[in-house]
């Protein structure tokens, strides 16, 4: 099984943003991807994650049961809960447009990948290095 980390930082909120994940097997780190934006907000950092962690459980490791560890309620809400009824109609339950729905159209969980909970800036090894992660590429420079 493996677990993924993600994570996405925007400061200000919005503003420069960036976004990491981490695959871990075995309590040891197989894959690391870390990306910017220049005018982005928080959410859509976190979005880029999940989105970015789906496409590598996808391109390495195809059948692999996996968990995806996220802090942010709106993405574990999010994907868990509320997307096969945005789908429908792309509004939320009091008839506002989804926001980020150009990110969200893109998710597509496999059977085989659960998306999971984690109190951020807790005790969890890997969610705190993740979050080191996103913070640190939210300062690189941009292309």
């Amino acid at each position: 099984m493996l677990s993924v980390y993600i994570d996405g930082s925007c400061s200000p909120n919005p503003g420069k943003g960036g976004w990491a994940v981490v695959v871990v097997q075995d309590n040891d780190v197989q894959l690391r991807r870390t990306g910017n934006m220049p005018d982005t907000t928080n959410n859509r950092c976190e979005l880029t994650a999940a989105l970015v962690a789906l496409d590598v459980l996808a391109d390495y490791y195809p059948t692999t049961p996996a968990v995806i560890y996220t802090d942010s309620q709106y993405i574990e809400r999010g994907i868990n809960e509320w997307l096969d009824g945005w789908r429908a109609h792309w509004r939320t339950n009091t008839g506002k447009v989804v926001a980020n729905q150009d990110l969200w159209q893109q998710v597509n969980l496999p059977e085989h990948v659960e998306v999971r909970w984690v109190r951020g800036h807790g005790t969890n090894r890997w969610n705190l290095y993740v979050d080191e992660l996103a913070v640190a590429a939210r300062s690189q420079n941009y292309k």
